[in-house]
């Protein structure tokens, strides 16, 4: 689980991430960010270059979908939900 990307999803900051293990799961095309293929330079090139050439309203709605990525899936209350959830599911199977 890369922190990196959890601390932007966190502050509403979208990532360009290598469309490698975790980060190609978590990094949804459009919506909070961008894959580039992993160990292609200039393939990440081009995903920068696209990010500083989009407008500022495609720019608040990436941001706003990493923020929102973040808050249904990594959030501290999001994961106190799945611990205890797998915590009931153990608690059922032992009785």
């Amino acid at each position: 689980m890369p922190m990196t990307l959890l601390e932007a999803f966190a502050v509403g900051t979208p990532v360009i991430s290598s469309n490698l293990g975790a980060m190609q799961s978590m990094t949804h095309v459009g919506k909070n960010g961008w894959l580039f293929s992993p160990g292609d330079a200039s393939d990440l090139r081009k995903k920068a270059t696209r990010w500083l050439d989009m407008d500022a309203a495609y720019r608040q709605r990436i941001g706003e979908g990493a923020q929102r990525a973040y808050e249904e899936a990594y959030s501290a209350t999001q994961n106190q939900v799945l611990l205890t959830n797998i915590y009931r599911s153990v608690i059922a199977r032992d009785v």
